[in-house]
């Protein structure tokens, strides 16, 4: 649990101390909320999610969910609330579309009460000045409100998108736009009607344009338009200098069918008759993610490989994407790596994350022995003093009182806050552990899929006819069969499985 205060009754009440959070997530996405779930079945406390929306985003229509993503749902328990409601598209291999909303509420209502606290956004990250000791070594991180709320943590996840503020902190480049647009819409057929499609997954490629389209339950049918950036309407206005970003639900439609134009009808009308409501439109970018080493809090040293330095070169983006350890700080999901939604993978790979941090965490907080006090006494006193600088105008020096019962009460305050401070010094050496465990394990599987995403999608947005009969009859069939793409969908995460603080971690 973290540090809290005591509050007695009475005029001798003690100072209550701001919590310091076993965990802290940014963002109550897809990423931040499978990550609390998964804290929560592991049993970790003193968890907070902060969430800069008044409310749990919707925007994003649907997500392509393949099997390695249902292995994580089933792992934390809602696998089974969102099966019914969506249809499978692929048989034994479970490939749904899945609505953001209901994935969110699925993800979101098994969370404790009190833990997603939303209008929540973080505008700054630093460590506690003045801290010293143990906690100075183990990292406590502060995270600072836009209302001035300061939020104090062990650990700190990143889990709020390609635009994290946590990335930014952290010193990551800015995800890359890869000179593709994508347009994304979910039509409801008219009351009491049925779209009548086959449940497979239709993929229609032109040149340089290409459109999706998947049931996504027996009334409503989600599609995507993916387009080459220079193509839009918007492209003289980029070349000027200003922005891509088209918001008009109207102009999104019209956008998406004019590169449509001259299609089958059966394949457009789904497009004329989605709600304005259901149209997203967005510029795809990504970014390479095989170096994870720290940069502005180093901690490690490593090299780039030189295959990432062939892919520098060849793909034109930073080839090294940095995040800190020194603080107990790292990231999930496209915090981490943003990449294409080309091979429909990013939500799934964020699932992963999700799972994987979140035993990662568990094992680290509980494979701990009992603190030694005697062995500890001078950390004890060095650890106090930062905690004083936490709590602003709180003071954590326990006064003389003339009741006996205040005497016992602050005695025993005095005897849990110094447990709970060792307790602290010893678990953060094996939380920093873990996390950069977290980070060798998913480094390899993110970097290849993004990879291929990006590939993927840059031999789909050909747009020159000869090219593009070589893609269509060569290329594709060769290194792009379904057991390549599909390939990654087979990743196994794992099961959760709780320990408590006799068990040793795997």
């Amino acid at each position: 649990m973290g540090v809290e205060g005591i509050i007695a009754d009475g005029p001798e009440a003690l100072p209550k101390l701001p919590p310091v959070h076993n965990v802290l997530i940014v963002g109550a996405g897809l990423t931040g909320l499978a990550t609390a779930l998964a804290l929560h079945r592991l049993g970790v406390d003193a968890v907070v999610v902060l969430e800069q929306s008044k409310s749990l985003r919707n925007e994003g229509a649907a997500l392509t969910l393949f099997p390695n993503a249902w292995r994580v749902l089933d792992a934390l328990g809602v696998a089974d609330v969102l099966r019914p409601h969506f249809i499978n598209i692929m048989g034994p291999h479970e490939m749904r579309q899945v609505e953001r909303k209901q994935l969110l509420a699925a993800l979101y209502n098994p969370i404790p009460k009190g833990v997603v606290r939303f209008n929540s956004r973080v505008t700054a990250v630093r460590k506690p000045a003045g801290a010293a000791g143990p906690q100075a070594a183990a990292g406590v991180t502060q995270v600072e409100l836009e209302d001035g709320t300061i939020y104090s943590t062990k650990v700190l996840l990143g889990c709020d998108g390609g635009g994290s503020v946590i990335a930014k902190w952290a010193g990551l480049t800015k995800p890359q736009p890869v000179g593709q647009i994508v347009i994304r819409g979910l039509c409801k057929c008219e009351q009491g009607a049925l779209h009548n499609l086959e449940p497979v997954y239709q993929h229609v490629i032109g040149k340089g344009v290409r459109l999706g389209l998947t049931p996504v339950t027996h009334d409503k049918v989600y599609w995507f338009l993916v387009f080459n950036a220079s193509s839009s309407p918007s492209a003289q206005a980029a070349r000027s200098g200003t922005t891509q970003y088209i918001t008009d639900p109207l102009q999104i439609r019209e956008e998406a069918l004019q590169h449509t134009k001259g299609w089958p009808q059966d394949v457009v009308k789904w497009i004329e008759k989605t709600p304005i409501e259901g149209l997203n439109r967005g510029i795809i970018r990504d970014r390479c993610t095989w170096s994870v080493t720290p940069t502005r809090h180093s901690v490690l040293m490593s090299m780039m490989t030189p295959a990432a330095a062939a892919l520098r070169f060849f793909w034109n983006k930073p080839a090294a994407a940095t995040v800190p350890l020194s603080n107990a700080i790292t990231l999930v999901g496209d915090a981490w790596h943003p990449m294409t939604p080309n091979l429909a993978q990013g939500g799934c790979i964020a699932l992963e994350d999700s799972i994987t941090v979140a035993r990662k965490l568990h094992q680290a907080l509980n494979n701990i022995k009992k603190p030694n006090k005697k062995n500890n006494k001078n950390n004890v006193k060095q650890l106090h003093k930062t905690i004083t600088t936490l709590s602003h105008s709180a003071t954590t020096t326990l006064t003389t009182t003339t009741t006996t019962n205040s005497s016992c009460m602050k005695s025993n305050y005095k005897l849990n806050l110094e447990e709970e401070e060792l307790l602290w010094a010893e678990q953060m050496p094996r939380v920093i552990a873990a996390l950069a465990e977290y980070q060798r394990e998913r480094r390899f599987r993110t970097f290849v899929v993004t990879v291929k995403s990006h590939l993927f999608g840059s031999f789909l947005g050909w747009d020159s006819s000869l090219v593009c009969f070589l893609r269509d009859k060569v290329i594709l069939p060769l290194t792009f069969r379904a057991s390549a793409v599909f390939g990654v969908t087979t990743y196994d995460c794992g099961q959760l499985v709780r320990f408590d603080n006799t068990q040793s971690s795997a």
